[in-house]
């Protein structure tokens, strides 16, 4: 009975801090823009120090997977001290609550977390039909892109905090849609109204954007400046890749997420190697 019960107890703490890996984060990219979701990991193990990582929907790192090196890298400038976290589940969203405490026995009560069970009961429900009412702009045939900014912007209001401190994972993700949707279209103000977005998505994930106006033209196309990084994620990383052959800086900031996302610099060879990512 002994021998029972150590094999079950052992089975749960390895449960509880294994990891699923790809042979590389870099392939898994590649499955993820081909099928616009994350492959199924056929491989796992356990990292003794990584395993000491709490989660976090607000994650502060990234991991990364080269072969069976596990590279953990912070997204942003760190004070000396900080506690790491990064999210268990690989979406881009929020997290599913009830599979936290099936697998791993806890709720997160994160920042994001908190802010969205502290919601009045109408409040939740006002913002949820806000969302699905702006995905349902997204599909139409004709893009009507002042709806959407004043649907964003409704959107906006239903959260009491910046997305500089409590950052907006569901509206970030529609942002990013809504953008690769107009990078399909044929208008002369497209690559502006990409850009816009695109800059309305990484703020919803925290980004602090400073936009270049080098002259007094509003519809010119200006790059922007990243003066404190957010939650980066694939998402992120396929729009600045998109944004990489219209300025220095844009290659400049798809290199960085590129480094934090994969473990590795942005090469020559990585390039070859793989097609800009298509936005969706």
């Amino acid at each position: 009975m002994l021998i029972i019960y150590y094999r079950f107890m052992i089975a749960r703490k390895v449960a509880h801090n294994v990891f699923g890996c790809p042979l590389s984060s870099e392939l898994e990219l590649e499955h993820f823009e081909r099928k616009g979701q994350s492959q199924r990991f056929h491989t796992s193990g356990v990292w003794l120090l990584a395993s000491k990582i709490n989660h976090s929907c607000h994650n502060n790192c990234m991991r990364s997977f080269i072969g069976d090196f596990q590279i953990v890298r912070a997204t942003h400038d760190l004070p000396a001290g900080s506690e790491l976290g990064f999210r268990y589940l690989d979406n881009d969203g929020l997290v599913d609550h009830d599979q936290l405490t099936s697998t791993w026995g806890f709720t997160c009560t994160c920042d994001i977390c908190e802010e969205r069970t502290s919601l009045s009961k109408s409040k939740r429900n006002l913002r949820k039909n806000l969302l699905e009412d702006l995905a349902r702009l997204i599909t139409e045939r004709s893009i009507d892109t002042k709806r959407l900014d004043n649907l964003i912007e409704t959107i906006g209001k239903t959260y009491g905090d910046p997305a500089t401190k409590v950052p907006r994972l569901e509206l970030a993700n529609l942002c990013f849609k809504i953008s690769g949707a107009l990078s399909h279209t044929s208008e002369l103000d497209t690559p502006l109204k990409v850009l816009l977005f695109t800059i309305k998505a990484l703020q919803s994930l925290g980004f602090i954007i400073d936009v270049k106006n080098s002259s007094n033209d509003e519809q010119s196309f200006n790059p922007f400046i990243i003066s404190r990084w957010g939650i980066v994620n694939v998402r992120v990383f396929e729009a600045l890749s998109c944004l990489a052959e219209t300025s220095a800086e844009f290659r400049e900031y798809m290199g960085t997420a590129y480094q934090i996302l994969f473990g590795m610099p942005y090469s020559d060879q990585a390039k070859r190697s793989r097609k800009i990512p298509s936005r969706r």
